[in-house]
């Protein structure tokens, strides 16, 4: 951002839960949210990669199934770190 002219560049980092494990009403409610977002967006992203990598749709299928059983369990405690950088003109 720096080098496009921004000035007084910040970068906050945190991260998101994927699904209702976290601790706290707002973490539990954000790792739902993100969940069901990726659950939704696992389809189209993952065909895209595993097909340029030559897997045929009747691999994919029962892979994905498996994934999002994966990452509905209770005993996946995952998260995605994030960074939001700001920075005023």
């Amino acid at each position: 951002m720096e080098e496009a002219g921004f000035e007084d560049v910040v970068e906050r980092r945190f991260y998101w839960p994927n699904g209702p494990w976290a601790k706290g009403d707002y973490y539990k409610t954000l790792g739902v949210v993100f969940q069901e977002n990726l659950l939704a967006a696992l389809d189209g992203i993952s065909l895209k990669v595993l097909t340029l990598l030559g897997w045929s749709t009747e691999q994919i299928t029962p892979f994905l199934a498996d994934v999002r059983a994966e990452l509905k369990g209770a005993s996946v405690h995952a998260f995605l770190p994030m960074s939001v950088y700001t920075s005023w003109y």
